[in-house]
């Protein structure tokens, strides 16, 4: 059996939810565990393992949606 492609990382988060605090400019945790990606797998199917490995207080969004008003 072949191996598959893999890719092995560090991740972390920025933790925004307050952006006015004072302590929001670093990258959390502060040691960043490893995390190895399945390269011939999409992405979205490994943000879930992602989030639950780092433990973070926010809820999971891949993309950013925005409507614009037709008076813009």
């Amino acid at each position: 059996m072949a191996m598959m492609p893999t890719l092995t990382c560090k991740v972390q988060y920025l933790n925004d939810i307050d952006p006015f605090s004072a302590c929001t400019k670093f990258p959390e945790p502060s040691r960043p565990p490893l995390f190895t990606f399945n390269v011939d797998q999409p992405l979205i199917k490994q943000i879930s393992s992602v989030h639950h490995l780092l433990q973070a207080p926010h809820r999971v969004f891949c993309t950013q949606h925005f409507e614009l008003s037709s008076s813009q």
